[in-house]
């Protein structure tokens, strides 16, 4: 091959592999956060369900604007339910219910959300209590 091709050959080869170099993409760590079980972009949260018994439409609404929503204004959910539970006279009893879902981080701030909502609902509406699931949750906006 004639010195000045295999020159020329040789440094369009190593042109092009500079160019792949200054193209190669970031590990994905840096590309977007990927928490474990998770997809792009995911954040480990908390879900807290709260189960309540039904109240009238009225006051549930009147409820959710006062005690919820400035707790969390991000967003919830509400479930209407059916529920089935002992009462401590020993009597089953089936009753309409509610399910508030709040996916949150796992901070103070929301814990004391969390128990000040469930302790207004039982002290306003005089229910024995609500009860409280809270679990891991992969959530992404």
């Amino acid at each position: 091959m004639n010195p000045l091709k295999l020159l020329l050959a040789t440094a369009a080869t190593t042109a092009v592999l500079l160019v792949g170099v200054g193209c190669r993409t970031a590990p994905a760590s840096q590309n977007s956060t990927v928490v474990p079980g998770g997809f792009a972009g995911s954040k480990s949260w908390l879900r807290t369900e709260l189960y309540m018994g039904a109240v009238p439409a009225a006051e549930w609404t009147r409820f959710l604007s006062e005690a919820v929503t400035p707790r969390f204004p991000g967003g919830f959910t509400v479930l209407e339910a059916q529920g089935q539970w002992q009462a401590p006279s020993g009597e089953i009893r089936s009753l309409p219910s509610r399910m508030l879902v709040l996916l949150h981080p796992a901070d103070a701030a929301s814990e004391a959300g969390i128990e000040s909502i469930r302790s207004a609902f039982k002290e306003r509406f005089h229910h024995i209590s609500v009860l409280r699931s809270t679990s891991a949750a992969t959530v992404g906006f």
